[in-house]
């Protein structure tokens, strides 16, 4: 089982964030992004029924997320196969946005997710991933279908940008992809292409994205062009794809940088933006991955039900 042995009055904090993400984020099997609103991202209902699952909570939410995101995972209105629509649910009816966010981390993410779903030994959970190994081949695979020559993903067709988030994203996701397929299904082949997909992502992000000369990621470059380094006053792209990088395993946690990139971010991460509490939370998860001691407060209800992930994950070992 994933779910770590927590003490009791933490394992109560985080139980009543499950519940108020039951009763404040779903919309029928659909995550929203923002309580009693009608968006409903693919990348975001992915992450929060990660943190679901990672916990040990509300297994059936997940089960549910699950089963419509492989459901609706066809004919993006970026051509690429494998990756839902971003949609409002508007009185009962669901309307679509078009196209997702991004085609790179949205299958990523998926794919962590069937991973520690499986991982977690649920039986309906395990089921569900064994009956659906072609369609996480399909959604896989959209992460890598705007993979470029220099060994990044493009955010997307037609969104010609390299993001550092986007791809250590990727990176995590094959990772997790190639351990789901040798694991669950006995797969060496595809275990092993995903693994190498991983080595070129992570090699290319040290690269392209990585400036030596401020020992910090590059929120994002272009084809040809190198982009802007890190200004570690922005929460975000900026000081938030430093810690992503460490806590989805570019960065060692256990090293020098890591722990310069987050004496760096953290100031302009503990200050949220718009009363928005991802980064603060997100930057909590990445210490307690290097180690340190964090203390998460009491739950109270945020913004964003993404805000609620990332209190989970916070309490949780990497």
């Amino acid at each position: 089982m994933l779910a770590a042995t927590l003490a009791l009055p933490q394992r109560e904090q985080m139980e009543r964030a499950s519940d108020w993400i039951a009763n404040q984020c779903l919309v029928g099997d659909m995550l929203r992004v923002r309580p009693a609103r009608s968006y409903v991202s693919g990348y975001f209902g992915t992450l929060v029924s990660d943190a679901l699952v990672r916990s040990g909570l509300r297994s059936d939410i997940v089960l549910n997320w699950m089963r419509w995101y492989v459901a609706h995972a066809h004919g993006s209105g970026t051509g690429i196969d494998g990756v839902p629509d971003d949609v409002d649910v508007i009185r009962h009816r669901v309307v679509s946005r078009g196209r997702p966010d991004s085609t790179d981390a949205y299958g990523a993410m998926f794919l962590m997710l069937a991973h520690d779903a499986y991982a977690s030994g649920d039986p309906a959970l395990r089921a569900f991933v064994l009956r659906h190994r072609a369609d996480l081949v399909r959604i896989m695979d959209s992460s890598l279908a705007t993979l470029q020559p220099i060994g990044l993903t493009l955010s997307r067709p037609g969104h010609a940008v390299y993001y550092t988030i986007d791809n250590v994203q990727v990176y995590r996701g094959l990772r997790e992809a190639a351990a789901l397929f040798r694991e669950a299904f006995g797969d060496e082949t595809t275990a092993r292409r995903y693994g190498d997909d991983a080595a070129t992502i992570r090699s290319a992000i040290q690269t392209h994205l990585f400036d030596e000369a401020t020992q910090s990621y590059r929120p994002y470059a272009f084809p040809g062009h190198p982009g802007p380094v890190a200004d570690f006053t922005k929460s975000y792209p900026d000081a938030l794809a430093q810690i992503l990088a460490i806590y989805y395993g570019v960065v060692p946690p256990d090293g020098a940088l890591a722990a310069s990139l987050v004496a760096r971010a953290a100031p302009a991460l503990q200050t949220s933006p718009d009363g928005l509490e991802e980064h603060r939370y997100a930057l909590l998860a990445t210490q307690h991955l290097m180690g340190s001691a964090v203390t998460v407060p009491a739950f109270s209800p945020p913004p964003l039900c993404v805000d609620a992930a990332w209190y989970l994950l916070a309490q949780l070992p990497g």
